[in-house]
């Protein structure tokens, strides 16, 4: 087998060449929402559109109040605080791994 194919520096090209198609696209869809703001936009607010838009929205605006923390609403109900409480009681100690010992 050639051994160009093991060649580090023939993936940090294709690398490269994906990053700047991939930027290319997200520039030529950006100055087209600036061409056509009524079409992508809600008052100054772009449309979303992906389904976890909300969730990343919701990190950044956390982040951003300085609240940002445990995700609850996230994998509920068994990622949330009260749920784990309640379960505490539920599991007998003979199935709980022992922490920090």
């Amino acid at each position: 087998m050639p051994r160009w194919n093991y060649s580090p520096w023939i993936f940090i090209l294709a690398l490269l060449v994906c990053y700047a198609i991939s930027v290319n696209v997200r520039y030529q869809q950006f100055v087209s929402w600036q061409k056509n703001p009524k079409a992508y936009f809600v008052g100054d607010r772009p449309m979303m559109t992906t389904l976890d838009a909300p969730y990343w929205l919701r990190w950044a605006r956390e982040y951003n109040e300085g609240i940002y923390g445990k995700d609850e609403l996230r994998n509920y109900p068994s990622g949330s605080s009260e749920f784990s409480e309640k379960q505490n009681d539920r599991i007998p100690d003979v199935f709980r791994t022992k922490r920090g010992k």
